[in-house]
């Protein structure tokens, strides 16, 4: 028994590719365990993946915005600048000029 095809072709064309095979073969693994009760399973099949399209959707527009984590980067180069601007001050030198003077001896 194989599953239905349009819900199937929907979930392959909604999925996105870096993710599609594990998707689509995740529904068909649960439909082929539930292939014993029949037209149960298509039915299961049908419901499951017409539920699904939507969030398969969302994930795939996340994955292609260019800009999803811009918040995150931002944040980044902020940490990254704070942390870098703290090492410059004459306190700073001083401890740098202790640590040359007693590691040369």
């Amino acid at each position: 028994m194989t599953p239905p095809r349009l819900p199937r072709w929907l979930l392959r064309l909604a999925a996105p590719p870096e993710d599609r095979a594990a998707i689509v073969g995740a529904f068909d693994e649960e439909f082929h365990q539930r292939a014993d009760s029949g037209r149960a399973a298509a039915a299961w099949y049908w419901r499951h993946a017409t539920l699904s399209i939507a969030s398969v959707l969302r994930l795939r527009w996340r994955r292609s915005a260019p800009l999803a984590d811009l918040g995150g980067d931002v944040r980044y180069a902020l940490r990254t600048i704070r942390s870098s601007s703290q090492g410059t001050g004459r306190d700073s030198t001083t401890k740098r000029a202790a640590g040359v003077r007693i590691f040369c001896g």
